[in-house]
């Protein structure tokens, strides 16, 4: 297809297109073995253009799968900062595990930013060791009973 059908020398362009009804050649004889029924593939298209149809956070929570971490949080999710309420993120440093707030992302001049510190690290261990004692006071044998 040329890329400017009133210029002739600016080039062609390559465009795909679904073909016709009428132009697609279908096979009498199947070619290859089953490996899904039509209707699971009709139900599977259905529900994946549902999600779509919800907006992109949806859709990708359709595609997602499991995919190896490189580094394992204990508490992934769960902290959040003091100053803004946002989870924090876990940081891997030179000595240890830290969990930092992503303050840093928010949009300059926001009202979060007016009394927030530059940087907030959290250490893991710390964090670890507290948690540990206070569930370990939880099942004391004072506690229990």
């Amino acid at each position: 297809m040329l890329f400017d059908p009133d210029d002739v020398a600016a080039g062609n362009v390559v465009r795909f297109r679904r073909a016709k009804p009428d132009r697609v050649v279908r096979s009498r004889k199947p070619a290859h073995p089953k490996i899904v029924s039509v209707e699971d593939f009709t139900q599977a298209q259905v529900i994946r253009r549902a999600k779509a149809a919800g907006g992109l956070r949806t859709a990708r929570k359709a595609e997602r799968v499991g995919r190896p971490v490189k580094h394992v949080y204990l508490f992934r999710g769960l902290i959040r900062c003091g100053a803004c309420e946002r989870k924090m993120e876990g940081s891997p440093r030179k000595y240890g595990m830290y969990y930092r707030c992503p303050a840093r992302t928010l949009a300059p001049g926001a009202p979060a930013l007016l009394a927030h510190p530059p940087t907030i690290y959290l250490r893991e261990e710390s964090l670890r060791d507290a948690v540990n004692g206070w569930v370990g006071e939880l099942f004391d044998q004072q506690n229990i009973g």
